[in-house]
């Protein structure tokens, strides 16, 4: 009398799944996104007309080293999911999510950047610039009012000179036409 012992049964339900090769590389869209976002920018500034008393940088500089480092970003983002590397979870170590959000700032910087749009032509781009870098500074909380005005004053101006003298990018001057 042989004895043989039972084997388990084979359930019918029981399906064997394969893995995509791609299964868990959600990444792969983020880099396949930049990708694209970098390819259009760099033809776009390459349909950009230059002027011909354009300094020598140009309209294109910006736009270009834009494009070039978004697909730089895409290919290594590619690359790296590829091998096998994943983005870790956010820790929120420095937010304390039994706080709310902060509605009165979100305004006060929504009517903050709302201003900015509306005074910009009229009062020229390097007054509109320090009201909002000033603007900004003060919904964030810093209250040392004489050293931002200072601060968002020289920015605004300095913004102002490099994009429009260096780069050639025509911004109003608005009521300092003529000073800068």
């Amino acid at each position: 009398m042989s004895v043989t012992a039972p084997t388990a049964p084979t359930a019918p339900d029981a399906v064997q799944t394969r893995r995509s090769p791609l299964a868990g590389k959600a990444e792969l869209g983020l880099a396949g996104l930049l990708l694209a976002l970098g390819v259009f920018l760099l033809v776009d500034a390459a349909r950009v007309a230059v002027p011909v008393n354009a300094n020598s940088i140009g309209p294109r500089f910006f736009p270009t080293c834009v494009g070039v480092l978004l697909v730089g970003v895409a290919l290594w983002l590619a690359v790296d999911v590829l091998r096998g590397g994943v983005g870790e979870m956010e820790a929120a170590e420095d937010v304390d999510v039994s706080r709310s959000s902060d509605w009165t700032t979100m305004a006060v910087l929504s009517v903050v950047f709302l201003g900015h749009a509306l005074v910009l032509e009229p009062l020229g781009f390097p007054v509109a610039a320090a009201l909002l870098f000033f603007g900004v500074a003060a919904a964030l909380g810093s209250r040392r009012w004489a050293r931002d005005a200072a601060i968002a004053v020289v920015l605004a101006v300095v913004v102002f000179l490099v994009f429009a003298r260096a780069l050639g990018v025509g911004l109003p001057a608005g009521i300092l036409q003529g000073v800068l």
